[in-house]
C-alpha cells in the first residue's frame, strides 16, 4: 500500500479498534503498542469533548452561563474538536460532520461576541 494521505486516512478510518497491521510500521510489536496508545489518546480526546459539550449545556441550563457567553461557546468549540477527531479516527463520518458544523457555529458565535 503506498503511503500517502489518502491511504493513511482510509487505513485510520476503516480499521477501528480491531487493529490490523499497517504497512507503514515494520515491527508488529511496535504496531500493537503504538496502536494502543493512539487509541487511548483518541478515546480520551473524544471523552473530553463529550464532557465539554455536556458541561456547557449543564452550565447553560443551570443559568451559570448565558447562551452568548464566551465560556459556553469555547466549551462547545473545543468539545466539537474532540468529538470530530474521535469520529474521524473511528470512521464515524456523520458524527464528524455534525461536530464540524458545531465547530463552525461556535467559532462564529465567539467571533461575534468579540465584535
Amino acid at each position: 500500500m503506498p503511503h500517502n494521505a489518502g491511504s493513511w486516512a482510509r487505513f485510520k478510518c476503516t480499521r477501528g479498534f480491531g487493529g490490523g497491521n499497517p504497512a507503514i510500521f515494520q515491527d508488529s510489536a511496535e504496531v500493537s503498542v503504538m496502536d494502543f496508545w493512539i487509541k487511548v489518546l483518541i478515546e480520551t480526546i473524544g471523552w473530553l469533548g463529550t464532557i465539554a459539550i455536556v458541561g456547557a449545556y449543564g452550565l447553560l441550563t443551570t443559568q451559570r452561563v448565558t447562551l452568548h457567553s464566551r465560556t459556553y461557546q469555547w466549551l462547545n468549540l473545543w468539545g466539537s474538536v474532540g468529538l470530530m477527531l474521535n469520529g474521524a479516527y473511528n470512521g464515524a463520518f456523520p458524527s464528524m460532520m455534525l461536530n464540524f458544523i458545531w465547530l463552525i457555529l461556535a467559532a462564529r458565535a465567539i467571533r461575534q461576541a468579540k465584535a
